[in-house]
């Protein structure tokens, strides 16, 4: 008896096999998918921004509806617009009531259908209910990538018939998703007007050439081009007092010598000189001298001024004068050590080249600079920018926005003139990306105030211009 009901056993198995087999080759070759909508009812995406997570919410009870013999197969899949890339999670078996016990029985009689074989070895995350009544709420997550905006969500349904063979296969299909990301839609651009000023001050300086005989103080005016240098400050002067809306206030006069000798001597060198240079203004422009105040100073070697000469230079011997300028506190230890170098030649290459234009007198006017009209602020940008004040310089970017004008000089301008100022870093920000799409300029410029909260959007426009969305989307999403 046990032998017959192993043999009739075996016999069933493998004409459920066979019979399988066939009507999976049927159904590949005549089967066609029904396609139909996914509800939003029944499914929702979200994004957790925070966690920077995909989530998924799907209830799959109105599509898992089986008769008693049959059995669903459903997979999910998350799919990108252009269909290139997809998720595809673990699949959701369903049973009728009958079919649930067939499985059953399949499985424990070691029946080796390879769709029973499928269901028994599922993963765990796999669902297996018998009916839907058993379907849990389903929930998938995935870290969020940018392929994900405009996907949709897809269930690929599968209905087999009794002897595991499939009978149909359904797509429910849902639409597009709109998740949360940064990106142009968002971009926005937030000028700030900066606060007023009653008053400015500005500055305009000259450098004064005039040579003197090697450890002299008189100005000979035929001697080397001192006549031009003079007819020169001359200009200078007179361009000066007639600045529009400025009123002089003060007059430097500061005279420098080059590095080469005693320290001492030459501060007492190039205070004689400075003395010399104060006495022909006050002889030459005694109206000018009497209205304000006029400080001489003798500031004697121009090390600083090396310095930038040396540091703007493609000489070979660049870096290692620098450090022998920041290194010691003392002229004469400066001095020594230029000197050693290349057995004195790079000391006379300064001395021929560079020490000439050390040997100066700056002199330097200040000015108290009025408020100006809106009306004039054109006609001053044009002439002079640098008198216009931070909101003087927004009131005219507001009126060439209006024009239907790029405002990119100006605040170029504001910024360049302000370029502690944070208000001035971030309007200038703003219109580079606006209006010039100049993200790598724009990063550069905000990247010394990132501290401040009002640089987080234009940053992060920057960096989503640069092709950097991670970054900008952190940033944009950061609380």
């Amino acid at each position: 008896m046990n032998i017959k009901i192993s043999r009739l056993l075996i016999l069933l198995s493998t004409l459920l096999l066979v019979g399988g087999t066939l009507c999976a080759q049927q159904f590949s070759k005549s089967g066609e998918t029904q396609t139909i909508a996914l509800s939003a009812e029944h499914h929702t995406i979200s994004r957790d921004i925070s966690r920077n997570i995909l989530r998924i919410d799907l209830d799959v009870a109105p599509y898992a509806y089986v008769r008693a013999q049959q059995l669903l197969r459903i997979t999910p899949v998350y799919v990108s617009a252009d269909r290139s890339k997809e998720i595809r999670f673990n699949k959701i078996y369903v049973a009728g009531s009958s079919r649930y016990k067939v499985l059953n029985r399949q499985h424990n009689l070691y029946n080796d259908d390879a769709l029973v074989h499928e269901i028994y070895s599922r993963p765990e995350e796999s669902v297996y209910a018998r009916g839907t009544k058993e379907l849990p709420h389903m929930v998938y997550e995935r870290p969020f990538e940018f392929w994900m905006v405009g996907a949709h969500l897809e269930l690929e349904i599968e209905t087999f018939s009794c002897g595991n063979c499939p009978k149909e296969a359904r797509l429910a299909q849902g639409d597009p998703q709109a998740i949360p990301v940064f990106g142009a839609k968002d971009y926005k651009y937030d000028y700030i007007v900066p606060a007023a000023t009653a008053f400015k001050e500005y500055a305009e300086s000259f450098d004064a050439k005039v040579q003197f005989i090697v450890d002299k103080h008189d100005l000979l005016r035929d001697y080397k081009g001192n006549a031009q240098e003079l007819a020169r400050l001359g200009d200078f002067v007179r361009r000066a007092t007639k600045i529009e809306g400025a009123e002089l206030q003060a007059i430097n006069i500061r005279g420098y010598a080059s590095p080469e000798g005693g320290f001492e001597h030459n501060k007492a060198l190039s205070e004689r000189r400075t003395k010399t240079l104060d006495d022909y203004v006050k002889r030459t422009y005694p109206n000018l001298v009497s209205r304000v105040e006029v400080v001489a100073e003798g500031m004697g070697e121009d090390w600083d001024g090396l310095r930038k000469l040396v540091d703007a230079s493609d000489m070979p011997e660049r870096q290692t004068i620098l450090d022998i300028i920041d290194k010691y506190n003392t002229d004469t230890e400066r001095e020594a050590d230029i000197k050693a170098l290349d057995g004195g030649k790079v000391y006379r290459n300064l001395l021929e080249n560079d020490y000439p234009k050390l040997r100066r007198t700056t002199f330097t006017m200040s000015y108290r600079v009025r408020p100006f009209e809106v009306s004039e602020l054109a006609h001053i940008y044009s002439t002079n920018p640098k008198l216009l004040s931070l909101k003087e310089l927004y009131t005219l970017a507001q009126q060439v926005i209006a024009r239907g004008e790029s405002p990119v000089a100006i605040y170029r301008a504001g910024y360049e003139q302000n370029a502690g100022d944070p208000v001035a870093k971030l309007n200038y920000a703003n219109a580079l990306l606006e209006y010039d799409k100049n993200a790598n300029e724009a990063y550069t410029v905000l990247s010394s105030i990132q501290s401040d909260a009002r640089a987080k959007l234009p940053t992060a426009i920057a960096l989503d211009m640069l092709g950097r969305k991670a970054e900008a989307e952190t940033l944009y999403f950061k609380k």
